[in-house]
């Protein structure tokens, strides 16, 4: 019996992981689907009411307050309820679980940061290249590199938050399941 009551009160943990998680998935597609093709939408080639440098100068900046401040914020939910799963998981002695759950911990971490230091170089790149009117080829290949990989942090960003929501919509489905299970017997 002490197994289940333990389980029950992961329920919570997992339901805000899934929401957090959810919210952070939901803001790096408006931003990577949405905002980033408006914002370039007005920009050469396609448009001419602003520079590609103005318009990587907004979107960047919406990019750097996304990643700050909301995604940290995300971030330390997920990261405390799945500590506190891993906790649980580990006392049910459930190592296969905490273990795997530490893993996710870890990678979400890890993507979340690189991701937030390549936001930083690039923004501190484009920067650059907007105070020099005369860039070298060596100078756009470095922030072509870059760029590419700032893109590929955010999107292996995206796929941890989204291994998030699903696994805590899992955990919660299950536990609701386990539950009315308990109490039909």
């Amino acid at each position: 019996m002490q197994r289940s009551t333990v389980s029950l009160g992961m329920k919570p943990w997992s339901l805000l992981i899934a929401l957090a998680a959810t919210i952070w998935v939901t803001g790096n597609v408006v931003l990577g689907a949405v905002v980033a093709p408006a914002a370039f939408s007005v920009a050469p080639p396609r448009g001419t009411l602003i520079t590609r440098e103005a318009a990587g100068a907004i979107f960047g900046t919406v990019l750097e307050r996304w990643s700050n401040m909301p995604v940290t914020v995300l971030l330390t939910v997920v990261l405390f309820s799945l500590g506190m799963l891993v906790g649980r998981a580990w006392g049910e002695r459930r190592r296969l679980v905490a273990s795997l759950l530490l893993g996710v911990l870890c990678l979400t971490w890890a993507c979340h940061h690189l991701a937030r230091q390549t936001l930083v170089e690039v923004a501190a790149l484009a920067e650059e290249r907007r105070q020099t009117p005369e860039r070298s080829p060596a100078s756009e290949v470095i922030f072509a590199e870059r760029h590419h990989a700032s893109e590929r942090w955010v999107g292996a960003e995206t796929l941890a938050a989204l291994l998030l929501a699903v696994g805590g919509v899992v955990g919660v489905v299950r536990m609701g399941r386990a539950s009315a299970q308990r109490c039909t017997v």
